[in-house]
């Protein structure tokens, strides 16, 4: 798949590909490297081989981008480190407020006996549906029943917009890290295939 995808100006190969890429051409670099060394005891194999080249070059487009295990670094290019460390200053943030504003919620007593909730991947309080007009915010959801209302609070409000917006360019960043790598590994295609 990931050959083929090569062929195809502006694809991308997904992190499980540039893994998948990776682990073959460190494999295939053991199996060349054992076969050159005893040739004489292997010549039918010695001939399949050929003279393959050995590309470094590859490995290092390729581990550039994600570490041993197929993660993603967090170093794959200077805009996403920044981004991620923005993305964890902003999830402080949240955190600290959300839990700031559960507890002075929770000493008021309107809120329901549960734990922060997320919802629409935002945090949100669980305010007993007769103190609604108490926190002022966004409701997101309801409980079964309707005594529990899920309301994002208006403090968190302009936080939780900075997550999203500082996530979705986090995700525009990674394809285009992957974008980039694939078309570099594009022009290796002809020898990843041989």
């Amino acid at each position: 798949k990931a050959l083929a995808k090569l062929k195809i100006d502006g694809a991308l190969l997904t992190l499980q590909e540039l893994y998948e890429l990776r682990v073959h051409t460190i494999e295939f670099e053991k199996i060349y490297k054992y076969i050159k060394k005893h040739q004489d005891e292997y010549p039918h194999l010695n001939e399949i081989a050929g003279n393959a080249e050995s590309e470094n070059r590859i490995l290092a487009i390729i581990e550039r981008v994600i570490d041993e295990k197929g993660q993603l670094k967090s170093n794959a290019s200077p805009h996403l480190a920044d981004l991620l460390n923005s993305l964890a200053k902003a999830e402080r943030d949240i955190n600290k407020k959300i839990s700031s504003l559960y507890t002075k919620y929770q000493t008021l007593g309107v809120l329901a006996e549960t734990e922060i909730t997320i919802k629409d991947g935002r945090p949100v309080l669980p305010v007993l549906s007769e103190h609604k007009r108490k926190v002022k915010g966004y409701v997101h959801d309801e409980s079964g029943a309707g005594k529990i209302l899920y309301i994002e609070p208006e403090e968190l409000i302009e936080l939780n917009n900075l997550h999203t917006e500082l996530d979705l360019e986090k995700k525009r960043e990674i394809e285009k890290i992957l974008r980039k790598a694939t078309k570099e590994l594009s022009v290796y295609s002809y020898v990843i295939r041989e």
